[in-house]
């Protein structure tokens, strides 16, 4: 270790130090356990084992946002027909289902469930995806702060992760993570390109919703009069398992 202006053999000052953190390298993250050291065995990373089984491409964004509705906003079924429209389209099928049966289990780390959406893609979509007649979807949170879509054709597989944190008070970080089977395989380098410019329009949607949402909490603050219909049940079920876990329950 070198300092500027110090002569060799000088002491190096003792408070010339940073504090370290234990790490792991696990399915191409890197985790860091800032808890107490003594307890960093105790805690195993998330296991997304298809992070080094299948192509991926990602992108993070800081967003002036609210946490608990960014950590939410992956997997609440009904927000591809409205928030995007415009990019996700047909391509993902729709709920048709009222109410929707989610299947839902509440799990110690988090919240999964398993519903069907409606193929309801264009005849290009379903000749390269399948025309069956329902899409398989997966929606899985593992608590504090990962989201998982995972959309399941006959053949070929999309699966979409989003890991948030809080910035400061008024911003939220996303790293969405978007990772695919048998789509495109024979032209991988066109799938990359044509994945990471598809997520990006789909996260600028995202945005767009997040930070208007955002605006209604800033004003409406403590008063805000929550309405909520059968087809809220996921957000419900992840709110409820969140704040809970928030309130150390």
């Amino acid at each position: 270790m070198q300092i500027p202006s110090q002569l060799p053999g000088d002491k190096i000052p003792p408070t010339a130090k940073i504090k370290t953190y234990p790490v792991q390298d696990f399915n191409k993250w890197v985790w860091i356990f800032i808890g107490e050291q003594e307890k960093a065995n105790e805690v195993q990373p998330t296991n997304i084992a298809e992070m080094n089984e299948w192509p991926f491409t990602y992108k993070s964004y800081t967003i002036k946002a609210d946490l608990e509705t960014t950590a939410e906003s992956l997997i609440d079924p009904y927000h591809i027909a409205y928030v995007h429209r415009n990019s996700i389209k047909s391509f993902m099928g729709q709920i048709q289902e009222h109410p929707a049966d989610f299947n839902l289990k509440i799990l110690d780390d988090g919240v999964e469930g398993f519903y069907k959406r409606a193929n309801v893609g264009t005849i290009a979509e379903k000749t390269y995806f399948g025309n069956e007649e329902s899409i398989g979807t997966r929606i899985r949170f593992y608590y504090p702060n990962i989201s998982r879509l995972e959309i399941r054709f006959k053949q070929r597989i999309l699966l979409i992760l989003e890991h948030v944190y809080q910035v400061d008070d008024e911003h939220v970080n996303m790293m969405q993570i978007t990772l695919w089977k048998n789509i495109f395989s024979k032209l991988p380098a066109f799938a990359k390109y044509f994945m990471g410019k598809k997520s990006e329009k789909i996260v600028t949607e995202d945005i767009d919703f997040l930070a208007s949402n955002q605006k209604i909490l800033s004003r409406t603050k403590d008063n805000l009069h929550e309405v909520s219909v059968k087809g809220d049940e996921v957000s419900l079920s992840f709110r409820r398992f969140w704040r809970k876990k928030l309130q150390g329950e």
